[in-house]
């Protein structure tokens, strides 16, 4: 199509799961390669693909732009399904908070978007860019939460073997044909810490920086209203 259309200027955005995560000691950066859970997940096994193909494009096409951009879990207004803001509906008010013992690189949608559009221009061809932003356990996120829109909440970790359990519950709904968002590949991406380095983003790309905290009002103040 680029070359029908007479296109040479492309961001493609994937997602940072076909990067491998890194840990709160050794935040990982954009070479690392992709790693389990994730390598077991159709949706990041498609986003690895593509990848391929476009960065196979740049090889043939030396004349063409085209960046590659690799968000973590964004946050923020105009999530209708909702998507990752299920994450943050899921805590909200609650007076005890149970999760998996996980952590992700949280950014708000509108800095991923900022860098999205600035790699049209800053991004180096055949280059991959990772959207991520403040790498945070499940604990201190809901902490963030409640500290933000100003309620009280106590946390417990869920034990590693009772969210296993958990998964294999949502496997057998799924399987007697109830759908549920809980499943083993669900609970065991959850499990993980998905800490990213954002340096090289930060440097060449220089998104418009928003707060995590700000991205959380964001949230809650759209879905107030959509509703």
């Amino acid at each position: 199509v680029m070359e029908q259309q007479g296109i040479s200027r492309l961001v493609h955005v994937s997602t940072a799961n076909t990067i491998g995560y890194g840990t709160p000691a050794a935040w990982a950066a954009e070479q690392a390669p992709m790693r389990d859970p994730f390598t077991h997940s159709f949706y990041a096994q498609s986003k690895l693909q593509g990848e391929a193909i476009l960065q196979q494009a740049t090889q043939s096409h030396p004349a063409w732009h085209v960046v590659i951009v690799n968000p973590g879990f964004m946050i923020g207004a105009y999530d209708t399904k909702p998507s990752s803001g299920a994450l943050l509906l899921a805590g909200w008010r609650k007076p005890i908070m149970t999760a998996p013992k996980g952590g992700k690189s949280f950014i708000a949608a509108s800095e991923a978007a900022s860098a999205a559009v600035h790699a049209l221009t800053l991004g180096l061809s055949g280059q991959r860019y990772l959207l991520t932003g403040e790498n945070m356990g499940l604990r201190e996120f809901y902490a963030l939460q409640a500290r933000v829109m100003g309620y009280k909440q106590r946390f417990f970790y869920l034990p590693h073997p009772i969210t296993r359990l958990a998964g294999w519950g949502g496997d057998l709904l799924r399987f007697l044909g109830i759908r549920t968002q809980v499943c083993t590949r669900n609970v065991r991406q959850l499990m993980v810490m998905e800490y990213y380095d954002n340096t090289k983003t930060l440097t060449q790309l220089q998104p418009q920086r928003t707060s995590v905290e700000e991205a959380v009002k964001q949230f809650f103040d759209w879905h107030a209203n959509a509703r």
